[in-house]
């Protein structure tokens, strides 16, 4: 698994690929919803052996690593929606 840094006030954390190709297209849509099978898509090119629970696995640890970087609440889930990344967890 290849890995790459994101830093943020000082701090930085290694995320692996999936995670990165998240923050990626979260990133890409900056304070808009991404609905679930546009991430899916974009991480796992229409795998159809991937899920949902896949895709909340990778959330669930991208937003564990986010928070050593103090940015606790900055991916939000709408459900039925998606995620976005929250501006105001950023302040």
């Amino acid at each position: 698994i290849s890995k790459a840094g994101l830093s943020y006030r000082g701090k930085e954390i290694d995320l692996t690929k999936t995670e990165l190709q998240i923050v990626e297209i979260l990133f890409q849509n900056f304070n808009r919803f991404v609905p679930r099978e546009n991430i899916i898509d974009h991480c796992w090119q229409g795998e159809n052996f991937i899920d949902d629970n896949t895709l909340a696995v990778n959330i669930h640890r991208l937003r564990k690593k986010l928070s050593g970087l103090g940015l606790e609440n900055i991916i939000e889930t709408r459900i039925n929606v998606g995620y976005r990344l929250n501006e105001e967890a950023l302040c």
